[in-house]
């Protein structure tokens, strides 16, 4: 038998499921009010501890914002998908100077959705680097060295 194998197979570590994470930017998402209101109000748990039942409760919510984030990551970046491919239909359109007014407000109604979408992903991406520096950020590690050498390379050293 190969102990180097099994030496491995002791040392294999399980952190159990992936943390639940919470984003700033779905407060400001249509039906995210109601999303959590909904199943919070509808759920009644009768049990002699609160606490567990308290806990019950947020265990079906974690679920259904789960869901509705993968749905939502899902739909909006089909939707980015679209937006940019009509954007550059409305771009040729316009540079033949065929398009009428309503294709410059159809434009200009996407290039508004198109930004709202990028911003909502900016602000998701910047609260999971904050996220990631307080986790990993001043600790002796690949993550941290990483970061010293951008700041370098940023500074010109």
């Amino acid at each position: 038998m190969d102990h180097r194998l099994v030496f491995l197979k002791e040392n294999v570590v399980d952190f159990g499921p992936t943390p639940f994470r919470f984003f700033n930017s779905w407060h400001n998402m249509d039906g995210f009010h109601d999303l959590v209101v909904n199943p919070w109000n509808s759920v009644e748990f009768l049990d002699v501890n609160s606490m567990l039942a308290f806990k019950k409760k947020l265990q079906v919510l974690k679920s259904s914002i789960r869901k509705w984030n993968l749905d939502n990551r899902s739909f909006f970046k089909t939707e980015k998908a679209n937006c940019s491919s009509v954007i550059a239909v409305m771009d040729v359109l316009i540079d033949s100077g065929v398009a009428s007014k309503e294709d410059l407000f159809l434009r200009q109604h996407l290039v508004k959705k198109l930004t709202d979408i990028l911003n909502s992903e900016a602000k998701d991406l910047a609260q999971n680097d904050k996220i990631n520096w307080v986790v990993e950020g001043d600790e002796n590690s690949n993550f941290f060295h990483g970061i010293l050498k951008k700041k370098c390379r940023q500074k010109g050293n």
